[in-house]
């Protein structure tokens, strides 16, 4: 009786250790194809970052370098003008 124990539980442990085995290279197989899709798109999904972060920067820096190029811009220097030589631009 204690010898029927012992197979069947070994029995199991095998049973067990086999799906664990075959689960894990499964895993390993899907891990593998991830890996070489990465290899394959990272340059692209780098370049799209890269897009991404000039985009980022663009929109938070625009105020600081929009607001002096839209007071320097002919309509600025225009009313400028027009307070101190009165002198005159085409339109």
């Amino acid at each position: 009786m204690g010898q029927q124990v012992k197979e069947f539980i070994a029995g199991i442990m095998k049973r067990y250790a086999d799906a664990v085995e075959s689960w894990i290279m499964a895993v390993g197989e899907f891990a593998e194809v991830i890996a070489q899709g990465i290899l394959y798109y990272g340059s692209y999904l780098l370049a799209g970052l890269a897009v991404a972060l000039a985009w980022l920067l663009l929109a938070v820096t625009m105020p600081v370098w929009y607001l002096p190029y839209k007071y320097f811009t002919r309509k600025g220097a225009k009313r400028k003008c027009r307070q101190g030589n009165k002198r005159q631009y085409r339109k």
